[in-house]
C-alpha cells in the first residue's frame, strides 16, 4: 500500500537533521534533503533500513549542495516553465532549477546554507499565482 510506505518514510523526517523526504515508491525511490552538519547519508540509510526497506545511497551530493524534488500543478505552456525557472533561480543559494512540463515537476540544487525548502516552494507558489 503507497500510503503505507509514504507514511513510515515520514517517520525518518523526525531524525534530527532530515528536512524533507520526498518518496516515489513506483521508482523505488526516495531523495532525502538533510544537513550534513548533523546527519550523514549512511545514518539516514541506516534508519530507512531499520524500516524494513532495502536501502543504498544514490547520490550524496560530495559539493556541499542540496537537491529538491517538487511536483508542480498549474503549469500549462513552456512560458510557465520559464518564468518558475528564472524566479526560483534569482534565490540567493539557488545553484540550479530544472523545470519539466510534462512531469510537473523541479528539481532544484541549492546551498542550504543560504535558502531552505520552503523559501523555493513559496517562490514557486508566488509565481504561479501571478
Amino acid at each position: 500500500d503507497i500510503h503505507l510506505v509514504q507514511g513510515s518514510f515520514m517517520k525518518i523526517v523526525e531524525v534530527l537533521g532530515v528536512q524533507s523526504i520526498n518518496v516515489a515508491v513506483m521508482f523505488s525511490k526516495a531523495d532525502v534533503v538533510y544537513d550534513s552538519a548533523l546527519i550523514s547519508a549512511d545514518e539516514i540509510r541506516d534508519s530507512i533500513r531499520d524500516l524494513g526497506y532495502p536501502s543504498q545511497i544514490l547520490d550524496d551530493t560530495e559539493n556541499g549542495y542540496s537537491k529538491i524534488d517538487l511536483l508542480i500543478s498549474g503549469m500549462t505552456c513552456a512560458s510557465c516553465v520559464s518564468r518558475i525557472e528564472n524566479h526560483v533561480s534569482t534565490l540567493r543559494g539557488v545553484v540550479s532549477c530544472s523545470v519539466a512540463l510534462t512531469t510537473s515537476s523541479a528539481i532544484v540544487e541549492f546551498s542550504l546554507e543560504m535558502v531552505g525548502p520552503r523559501d523555493i516552494i513559496e517562490r514557486i507558489q508566488v509565481k504561479l499565482a501571478l
